[in-house]
């Protein structure tokens, strides 16, 4: 290996001058001829630019690998592996760096939208946009054109009219009375009155309300006084719903309400279903001998573990006495017929069971459990309401104007989850 008397560079080899004189690439760059590689498993007769940012070309070729058989670069120039610590004398020449030009980012041009089409914004009072963090967001938006406000209203449904907690003194005992008032209650909506008093009673019922009318309440009070009554350990009642996500969230507000009823100690409540542990429910089967249980589940668990007819099935689900089947409209088509032959098997190994079905939407609600339950109509006391809680909802219509559809929405959702979480 040669280098040069004058810089100490190592000389390199004319492609077109092998047996000639070497010529040093840094005292006479002009002079070099460099060779044109065609051989390598990855060389396709190009080059690409450095992507850090040097501006050497560089290329891989199949003689140059770490230990570890990965490619080194090669720089296109000396056929050396590349150095990449920036344009240096040593290194790189001055014909050979090519400055990498940023791209113009062009800005997206705004959707436009008819003036006639958009809300006028200033029918939405200032003290409102002030005090409300998301609606002001919403607004700021609309101002910047990032979105349009197309429509927006304000939805109040008054103060529904409430019975008294203390009226169902004759049924409820005073703790469960207490804990109502403690879980938030001054009242009860005429729906879950009538519910307490059937559902007590035995009877086989259907609440068919609004979404937001207070369902789950109207059918887990008259439950946890007949366990409060019973205080048998075991699995009391089952409460069926078609999504693991409604199971946890209803888990919350069931375990919240026996917690405020005094009852931790002697009745809880459980989701189970497939995403969780088989150390997590043999935990359950273990609670279940000392504590009256709530078990929150779907058709499927049940349908698997009816079955196999295994430890869970006789320990979690057999014995239940109530069994309540909640969003009842999600349980239609070929999905409904299924749960159909679910429950046909379940009581074939059950004793007496008191059946409760609750829906929002279904309009055939006494001929759907009917069917469902295989039990005839009048076996059914309906309860049905169109009274919903109070409420002020705030609803915008809104279309993205500078960015997509997805990342409008993304965004907001991420602004709103942030402040709630705040909250």
């Amino acid at each position: 290996m040669k280098f040069c008397s004058k810089c100490d560079t190592k000389l390199s080899q004319n492609f077109e001058d092998v047996g000639g004189p070497g010529i040093c690439p840094k005292c006479n760059p002009e002079m070099v001829i460099p060779k044109r590689p065609t051989y390598g498993m990855n060389y396709t007769g190009k080059t690409k630019p450095c992507s850090k940012g040097c501006g050497a070309e560089i290329y891989w070729d199949e003689e140059f690998k770490s230990d570890s058989g990965k490619f080194i670069p090669i720089d296109f120039r000396t056929d050396e592996p590349h150095r990449c610590d920036g344009p240096t004398e040593s290194e790189y020449f001055p014909d050979e760096i090519k400055p990498l030009k940023k791209k113009e980012t062009i800005p997206k041009p705004v959707i436009p939208i008819p003036d006639e089409i958009l809300y006028d914004i200033t029918k939405i009072s200032k003290s409102l946009i002030d005090e409300d963090l998301i609606i002001h967001e919403i607004i700021q938006g609309h101002k910047e054109e990032s979105l349009g406000i197309v429509h927006y209203e304000n939805m109040v449904s008054p103060e529904p009219e409430k019975i008294p907690v203390e009226s169902l003194n004759d049924v409820l005992s005073e703790k469960i009375i207490k804990g109502i008032v403690k879980y938030g209650f001054t009242g009860l909506l005429p729906l879950q009155e009538e519910s307490v008093r059937l559902i007590l009673d035995g009877k086989n019922s259907i609440i068919s309300a609004p979404t937001g009318s207070g369902k789950t309440e109207a059918f887990s009070i008259p439950i946890l006084q007949k366990i409060s009554q019973e205080t048998k350990p075991g699995v009391f009642a089952l409460f069926v719903y078609p999504l693991n996500a409604l199971i946890d969230d209803q888990v919350s507000k069931i375990s919240k309400l026996i917690e405020n009823c005094g009852l931790k100690n002697t009745v809880d409540v459980y989701s189970i279903h497939g995403g969780q542990s088989s150390e997590y429910k043999d935990m359950i089967i273990e609670d279940a001998s000392k504590k009256s249980l709530i078990i929150a589940t779907n058709f499927d668990f049940i349908n698997y573990h009816l079955i196999l007819q295994d430890k869970k099935w006789n320990e979690l689900f057999k014995n239940a006495k109530i069994i309540v089947m909640d969003e009842a409209h999600s349980y239609t088509s070929f999905h409904g017929s299924n749960v159909y032959h679910v429950l046909q098997r379940m009581k074939r190994y059950m004793g007496d069971v008191q059946y409760v079905g609750s829906s929002a939407t279904l309009d055939n609600s006494r001929e759907f459990f009917s069917n469902m339950f295989d039990l005839p109509q009048e076996s059914f006391s309906y309860i049905k309401s169109d009274t919903r809680r109070k409420r002020n909802m705030h609803m915008f219509f809104v279309m993205p104007r500078k960015f997509g559809q997805r990342t409008t929405w993304r965004c907001l959702h991420q602004f709103v989850t942030r402040i709630i979480s705040r909250n």
